[in-house]
């Protein structure tokens, strides 16, 4: 879905764990790399002959406009300060960079109906939960326009008529209780806190 609005270039993948999302964008022509705050993981990975670091984002590996895209899966929720987390993205992100987030959706059908019996009520891990709402204002705040991957039109490469089906069919019917979100920087230059 991501290259339905991007063409493979540097990229990202924050919370990586043992790398293999890293390893299937590098496999797709990606320049990938990953961070992860577990050192087994990371160590795993980077055995593995994969560019990933141990740490958080805050540490500051990375110098300004590193990546065209940043991926986030099942991490934002676990994020002390959402705010400060997308800014220090943002500053990675060249102009036009794009973030991709999966994140729980407190607004799924299945929360509603399971309530505390929910899979991703996870008191002990989950700092933060979003709505498609919170995560629009979180990103907007700190400089990102949400944005979809299209309908028709898209980028043409192998596979993305079923990326595009996918994707429709995943709008229309909402399956998974996990949202993805496409962000775009915005040219602006956001303050740090």
């Amino acid at each position: 879905m991501i290259e339905l609005l991007r063409a493979p270039g540097r990229l990202l993948d924050i919370g990586c764990s043992l790398g293999y999302f890293v390893e299937a964008a590098n496999a797709r022509g990606w320049l990938a790399s990953g961070l992860e705050i577990s050192p087994f993981a990371a160590r795993k990975a980077h055995e593995m002959g994969l560019d990933v670091r141990t740490g958080v984002l805050q540490n500051g590996f990375y110098p300004k406009s590193s990546f065209d895209c940043v991926t986030m899966w099942d991490v934002l929720e676990h994020v002390p300060d959402p705010t400060e987390h997308m800014r220090k993205v943002n500053q990675v992100l060249a102009d036009d960079g794009l973030v991709v987030i999966g994140t729980p959706n407190l607004e799924h059908l299945r929360f509603k109906i399971k309530r505390e019996r929910w899979r991703h009520l996870k008191p002990s891990e989950h700092v933060f939960y979003f709505k498609k709402l919170s995560i629009t204002r979180l990103l907007n705040k700190t400089g990102f326009g949400i944005i979809q991957p299209p309908l028709l039109g898209s980028r043409s490469f192998p596979g993305s008529t079923a990326a595009v089906l996918k994707y429709t069919l995943g709008r229309l019917a909402q399956p998974n209780d996990v949202m993805i979100v496409f962000g775009v920087k915005n040219a602006v230059e956001i303050p740090s806190n």
